[in-house]
């Protein structure tokens, strides 16, 4: 994390802070140098544009490079957007330093969507009452995207008082201005009647407006409204036209569809090579909930003509890597499922009792019952009847309600009797293991979240290793930027005294921008602190 600190800001200094060498190219201009800045300004803002457009398609890694070159050249709107691609993770690893230190250099900018960057980033640590702050004041520096942020925070309660009504005259407001976020929070409030009166022609309207600015999120809500009134033909096309933009949620959307989920039989064939089609466009850009699905479907050999259960264990891997905390426990419990089954390797109650207790570690609801069920038999673990009885509580207290009986069970029967028991009635309880097992499967569909939150333009949030960042990080860092600084005067001196004459300006400026880096660390030690 540290490195990743010092990169961020090395990059700050040398395209921000104007000490790369474009400095010197604006300074050796002299005379011109205002009229040289004007012709740069408009490859800035064509690059701004064309990332905007490839950001609305979903080719991230083309919108990322065209920002990147926008704010090298200048453009503060280009470094908001580089902010939010890296707060959110489009496209890219989340790295909310990267997000702080760019809505800095776009505030430094002059831009007061930096300050409304702040308050999207407090916002995500959950921090609401300093998130508002930020966002009002950006507000009052004439923040667009703030005034939406403000209405999210009336429309969820967070900080001020629930009001949608509020929040729907900050929508309008914003929208007025062409603001593609609160135009789909617009349309949304007309879809399902907050703080307005449902109106589906002007949900259909605002979110068609959004999505032509570029939020694919619109288009999945559009497809959602359409599947919501039955018409599933242009609930479709719609999701079809979200998924080819990048949209995650439309992407798996479409794998539920077609595959054995959701499935529409009168307008939509069953087809599991497109199930997994789309599951796979997903996957690759991190879905858990893409990678269990396949996982699930490569284990019940759907679209591939038998089972492979060597590759189903690949994808449940792959699905516990994932910063999707619900998804990564669902993955982890069906590898456990696999190996108590003997569906990998060997039959391994060891290792199956590994992962029931990692994803009961992990948050899974039905990972306890299985947990107790080990120790109820002493399956891959000592038997211990008095744990079982625990875990057994624990699963009813998150929701599994047949775990009850189970509990009952045990403590009317002392523990030599539950220890004991014909060969065949530990058979019957070793499969009642695998079913009760199973029972994830249909938590699993039942829990899905496809549905896209209303709340913020986007799709992801801080995972916990960005939270670690310690005050010893932090004070090592400002001596390195200050090194970074120390460089930087060195190489300016190998442009000689005429070329320093001209970058004048530029030099004298490197301690306020190394100030400017310890107002960053300062921040970074609010959010994350010690």
């Amino acid at each position: 994390m540290k490195k990743t600190i010092i990169a961020v800001l090395t990059l700050s200094l040398v395209l921000f802070f104007g000490l790369g060498a474009g400095t010197f190219a604006y300074a050796a201009t002299d005379d011109n140098s205002a009229s040289s800045k004007s012709s740069l300004g408009d490859p800035a803002d064509a690059l701004y544009k064309e990332g905007r457009q490839n950001e609305g398609k979903g080719a991230y890694d083309n919108a990322l490079d065209c920002y990147t070159r926008a704010y090298a050249l200048g453009s503060s709107d280009a470094a908001y957007r580089l902010g939010r691609m890296f707060l959110y993770g489009n496209g890219i690893n989340a790295d909310s330093v990267y997000a702080v230190v760019l809505f800095n250099a776009a505030y430094e900018m002059g831009n007061p969507d930096g300050l409304c960057g702040f308050g999207q980033c407090l916002e995500e640590l959950n921090e609401y009452e300093e998130a508002y702050k930020y966002f009002e004041k950006a507000a009052n520096e004439g923040s667009i995207n703030a005034l939406n942020c403000i209405g999210e925070m009336y429309a969820y309660g967070r900080y001020v008082g629930k009001d949608q009504s509020q929040a729907v005259k900050n929508y309008k407001e914003a929208a007025e201005q062409g603001n593609e976020f609160a135009l789909r929070n617009l349309g949304i409030c007309y879809a399902y009647k907050w703080g307005v009166e449902k109106d589906l022609k002007e949900a259909l309207k605002n979110l068609q407006k959004a999505a032509d600015a570029g939020n694919t999120s619109a288009l999945y809500d559009i497809a959602s409204i359409y599947y919501d009134e039955e018409d599933y033909q242009k609930a479709l096309d719609y999701y079809k036209q979200a998924a080819d933009r990048g949209n995650v949620d439309a992407m798996n959307k479409l794998g539920d569809l077609y595959g054995p989920i959701y499935r529409v039989e009168e307008v939509i064939d069953q087809d599991y090579n497109k199930a997994r089609k789309y599951y796979e466009m997903a996957a690759e850009k991190g879905s858990g909930l893409a990678l269990n699905r396949l996982g699930d479907m490569t284990e019940r050999g759907l679209g591939l003509g038998k089972p492979d259960y060597e590759l189903a264990k690949n994808y449940y891997e792959k699905g516990m890597e994932t910063g999707d905390a619900y998804w990564a426990a669902a993955s982890c419990l069906a590898i456990g499922q696999l190996y108590d089954m003997g569906r990998v390797g060997e039959h391994d109650d060891s290792t199956a009792y590994y992962y029931y207790r990692k994803a009961a570690e992990m948050g899974n609801i039905t990972a306890p019952y299985n947990v107790a069920k080990m120790y109820e038999y002493g399956k891959g673990v000592k038997q211990d009847i008095e744990l079982a009885k625990i875990w057994y509580k624990r699963a009813y207290d998150m929701g599994v309600t047949f775990a009850d009986e189970d509990y009952e069970r045990l403590v009317g029967n002392s523990s030599s009797d539950a220890s004991t028991g014909s060969e065949s009635s530990v058979t019957e309880n070793e499969k009642s293991t695998s079913d009760a097992s199973t029972a994830s499967e249909s938590s699993v569909t039942e829990n899905e979240n496809s549905t896209s939150d209303a709340s913020t333009g986007s799709e992801s949030s801080v995972t916990e290793n960005e939270k670690s960042i310690t005050a010893g990080d932090i004070a090592e860092t400002a001596g390195d930027v200050a090194d970074v600084a120390g460089a930087v005067n060195d190489i300016a001196g190998a442009f000689g005294k005429e070329g320093l004459e001209n970058a004048s300006g530029k030099v004298e400026d490197i301690a306020k921008k190394v100030n400017t880096a310890a107002r960053i660390i300062e921040f970074l030690d609010i959010l994350f602190g010690d």
